[in-house]
C-alpha cells in the first residue's frame, strides 16, 4: 500500500502540459483571441445557430416555466447537465469548444411546472482568472499570454464535461483532473473532491461507470507519464482500490466499458508526443500526433485485479462514447461504440465553431465490437450500412448495465441530407437485434443535445420508459426540454417546456429520480 500511495502522489504532481509548452508572446495570444471573438460575432449575425456557442450569462439562470402536454406522474426528479459555457474573458475568445469553463444546470421535473437553474462552476481556475481579469492557465487547446505557473492539472481544471451523482453527492467532472463537488440544490460550488489522501489530485475522468452493486469504476490518464490510473469507489464513495498501468505511448481515452467481470478501454493511436513541442506545439491538443498505421489498443482489465490486463488490437480509430457492454460467454465480450475513422472532429469542427465556422470532420457511427479473450482477437462491424447514419451520445436503460441489452438511444443525422447548421438533427432509438429504428426528426431550427433513457420503475427493463433531452431553438433563441415516450419516439414529445432564455450547448447529463 505504501508503494501505491507513493506512486499516486508522484503522478498527482505531474502537470498535464509539458514544460516546453511555454506561453506565447502577449501580443500574439491577445490578437488571436480578439480576432476569434470578432469573427464569431460577425458570423453569428448571419448564422443564428451559432448562438449555442455564446458564453453563458455571468449571473447564471433561474426560472420556473409551465410544462406543456402530459407529464407522467411517475416521472419526478432532477436532470443535471454540464458543458463548456464561458468561452470569452475580456474579449479573448478560446480557440476550442472544450476549453470553456463549465456550467452546471438543473431541471427539477414533475407536475405542471419545471424549475431550471444554471450556474457557472467556480473552480479554483475560474476564481483566479476572474480576480485577475485575464486568462492565467492553459486550456485544452489555448495557451494564454503571460500565464501563471502551474502546480498540477487542477490549476487548469474547468469541470466542463459531465456530471456524476453518487452516494448522495454531486460532482462536475473534467477529463484529466479532480472531481469538483457541487451543491445539488442551489448548484453552488463546494470545491475539489479528495477521495483519499493518496489520490489527491489524481485525474478522475468524465465518464465513470456505475456497477450493479452501487460501486463506481473510473480511470484517469497522465500523458507525460505514459500512465493510466484505475479507480474503484465502493457504494459509499470511498476508495476501494486503485492501480497504475504503465502503457508507454498514451492517448486521450474519453469513456470506458463495464461488464460483469471486466473494464474495457480503447487507446487510439492519437498519441502524446513530446517531440512535437520542438516543432512548435504549445497546447495539450497540439501535443498529439495521429498515427493511423498503428493499432488501437483495447485494454481488457480484470475487475478483481486491476493490475491484470490483456491487450487486443483493433484498427486505428477514434471513439468518444460507448453504449453498454456485457460478457457474452466465458471468454468473449461485446459492446457498442460511436466509431470515427480518425479524430478530426477535435481539430476541425470543435475549433471552427469558436470562430463561427463549419469544420470538416469525419462523422462517427454506431459499431458493434467483439473481443475474443481466449484467442486475443477483436472484431468490429457497423450497424448502419454505407455510412447512412452518423451518431453520438449513446444512452441505454440503466437497469441493463453490464447485461445483454437490445435498445440504444442516440443523437443522429443523415450525412446525405445535411442541415444548414451541420449538427445532429434527430433522436433515435435503435433495436440492436432486429435493426428496427424509431426516429424523431427535430425541426430544422433546433439543435438537440444529449438525450437520456429514463426507465419507468413500474415496467420491465427496456419495456417502457421515457427519453428526455434538451434542444437549442435558434430561431426563438430559447432552450427547450422535451420528453418522449420511449416506445413512441417518432410520435414526438408528450411534454415540453421552453425556458425564457437560451443556454449554451453542452455535453453530458444525468437524471436523478426523486
Amino acid at each position: 500500500m505504501t508503494s501505491r500511495r507513493t506512486v499516486l502522489k508522484q503522478l498527482s504532481a505531474l502537470s498535464l502540459l509539458p514544460a516546453a509548452a511555454a506561453a506565447r508572446e502577449p501580443s500574439v495570444a491577445t490578437t488571436a483571441g480578439t480576432q476569434r471573438q470578432r469573427a464569431f460575432a460577425n458570423a453569428l449575425a448571419e448564422q443564428p445557430w451559432l448562438g449555442g456557442y455564446r458564453s453563458a450569462a455571468p449571473s447564471g439562470y433561474d426560472s420556473e416555466v409551465t410544462v406543456q402536454g402530459r407529464w407522467p406522474e411517475a416521472l419526478q426528479g432532477v436532470l443535471y447537465r454540464n458543458g463548456p459555457a464561458l468561452h470569452e474573458l475580456q474579449q479573448d475568445r478560446y480557440r476550442h469548444w472544450f476549453d470553456g469553463d463549465g456550467m452546471l444546470q438543473s431541471f427539477a421535473l414533475g407536475g405542471a411546472a419545471l424549475r431550471h437553474r444554471g450556474r457557472v462552476i467556480e473552480t479554483p481556475k475560474l476564481l483566479a482568472e476572474r480576480a485577475a481579469q485575464r486568462r492565467l492557465f492553459p486550456a485544452f487547446d489555448t495557451t494564454p499570454a503571460g500565464g501563471a505557473p502551474m502546480n498540477g492539472a487542477d490549476d487548469m481544471n474547468p469541470a466542463n464535461i459531465s456530471v456524476l451523482a453518487h452516494h448522495d453527492r454531486l460532482y462536475a467532472l473534467w477529463e484529466a483532473g479532480s472531481a469538483v463537488e457541487m451543491n445539488p440544490d442551489d448548484l453552488s460550488t463546494i470545491g475539489l473532491r479528495r477521495f483519499s489522501e493518496a489520490t489527491e489530485g489524481v485525474p478522475f475522468a468524465a465518464h465513470p461507470r456505475l456497477d450493479r452493486d452501487g460501486s463506481l469504476w473510473n480511470f484517469g490518464y497522465l500523458s507525460s507519464a505514459g500512465a493510466l490510473v484505475l479507480w474503484h469507489l465502493d457504494r459509499a464513495g470511498k476508495v476501494a482500490d486503485t492501480s497504475v498501468l504503465r502503457l508507454g505511448a498514451m492517448s486521450m481515452p474519453h469513456d470506458m466499458v463495464l461488464t460483469e467481470r471486466y473494464l474495457v478501454l480503447l487507446i487510439p493511436p492519437y498519441l502524446y508526443d513530446t517531440a512535437l513541442a520542438d516543432q512548435g506545439a504549445q497546447t495539450f491538443l497540439e501535443m498529439h500526433r495521429w498515427q493511423p498505421e498503428e493499432a488501437t489498443r483495447a485494454l481488457v482489465i480484470d475487475k478483481n485485479d486491476l493490475s491484470n490486463f490483456q491487450t487486443i488490437e483493433l484498427p486505428a480509430q477514434w471513439v468518444f462514447h460507448f453504449g453498454n457492454g456485457y460478457d457474452d460467454g466465458k471468454d468473449r465480450l461485446r459492446f457498442h461504440g460511436m466509431r470515427a475513422p480518425e479524430p478530426s472532429i477535435l481539430t476541425g469542427e470543435f475549433r471552427a465553431v469558436m470562430r463561427g465556422d463549419h469544420g470538416a470532420s469525419a462523422p462517427a457511427t454506431l459499431y458493434e465490437y467483439t473481443l475474443d479473450l481466449k484467442r486475443g482477437i477483436g472484431s468490429e462491424s457497423p450497424l448502419f450500412a454505407n455510412g447512412a447514419v452518423s451518431a453520438e451520445f449513446p444512452s441505454f436503460d440503466p437497469r441493463q448495465r453490464s447485461l445483454r441489452y437490445e435498445q440504444l438511444v442516440m443523437l443522429s443525422a443523415d450525412p446525405r441530407h445535411p442541415t444548414p447548421h451541420g449538427q445532429f438533427s434527430q433522436v433515435r432509438r435503435s433495436h440492436l437485434g432486429t435493426g428496427a429504428q424509431d426516429v424523431f426528426n427535430y425541426p430544422i431550427s433546433q439543435i438537440p443535445e444529449e438525450h437520456l433513457y429514463v426507465p419507468d420503475p413500474a415496467r420491465r427493463a427496456e419495456q417502457g420508459g421515457w427519453i428526455i433531452g434538451t434542444a437549442y431553438d435558434f430561431t426563438a433563441d430559447r432552450t427547450v426540454l422535451n420528453l418522449f415516450a420511449a416506445e413512441q419516439l417518432s410520435d414526438g414529445p408528450i411534454a415540453s417546456a421552453t425556458l425564457p432564455y437560451a443556454t449554451p450547448l453542452g455535453l453530458h447529463g444525468t437524471f436523478v429520480p426523486a
